[in-house]
């Protein structure tokens, strides 16, 4: 058992030391789908599963330290729709030749 925990986490690791991370984990990790069987498949082909183990080495230092911040609220994201909807409008506004700092500058202009 401990050969296979090992193979997932950077260094080996009793299952009994992994079991208290669990624990700790609970009320942190639970978007976690669910327990794993042994043996079960990992839902990522292993060619995507080596290209995020291979990010390790390739992210930087202020990357990492981005990336492990504290996420926003969910209410302050923008939902799926609406993001579409303005990516739409900024590549209509590039098209026309208007980039983001002549969009804002024609939109102030135009209030009364």
């Amino acid at each position: 058992m401990s050969t296979l925990i090992s193979l997932w986490v950077a260094k080996p690791i009793q299952p009994s030391e992994a079991a208290k991370l669990v624990a700790a984990g609970i009320g942190k990790h639970d978007w976690i789908p669910g327990p794993a069987s042994l043996g079960s498949f990992i839902p990522l082909p292993l060619g995507e599963l080596a290209r995020l183990y291979a990010t390790n080495t390739e992210i930087s230092r202020d990357e990492e330290t981005t990336i492990t911040g504290e996420l926003p609220e969910i209410a302050s994201v923008v939902h799926p729709t609406d993001f579409a909807d303005l990516v739409r409008e900024y590549r209509a506004l590039e098209s026309v030749g208007m980039g983001p700092d002549t969009a804002f500058v024609a939109r102030a202009g135009s209030r009364p």
